[in-house]
């Protein structure tokens, strides 16, 4: 049989290593990748403007119905190039070309009715906000 071995001597705590990170350099031959930034210090001036929550409300309103009318418009104006469209590839010698030719003013007339009720949007919005502007007054804090 093996002997027991001798009980291990108390070994005295050793203070771990402290690590010592250096910059590492690229070697020469490998090129920088990436953005290159170049440090500028600059300074901006926010202004905040007092806007009530219907007003807030109303600007909201504003961007949906422009939205809303130009994307109308651009349906609208999609089934009149598509009308016209098949006109052209027919030669205007089917029937019903006549209606198809009223269908497709009808369709422009009402896409530029939607444009115009989406312009008349922005307007008004931008109007709002000239208002709002124009209301408020510079506060000097000390």
């Amino acid at each position: 049989m093996d002997e027991p071995s001798p009980p291990d001597e108390p070994v005295a705590p050793t203070e771990p290593k402290k690590k010592t990170t250096k910059p590492r350099k690229p070697p020469a031959d490998i090129k920088s990748l990436g953005a290159t930034y170049a440090l500028e210090h600059v300074e901006r001036q926010v202004k905040i403007y007092p806007i009530q929550e219907s007003e807030l409300w109303t600007m909201s309103v504003l961007n949906t119905l422009s939205t809303f009318m130009f994307t109308l418009g651009g349906i609208f104006l999609s089934v009149t190039l598509s009308i016209w469209t098949g006109i052209l590839v027919d030669g205007g010698k089917a029937a019903g070309t006549g209606q198809a030719v009223k269908m497709e003013w009808a369709c422009f007339v009402i896409a530029a009715i939607f444009w115009i009720v989406g312009i008349w949007a922005i307007i008004v919005k931008r109007n709002e906000i000239h208002r709002i502007k124009a209301e408020s007054s510079e506060l000097r804090l000390p």
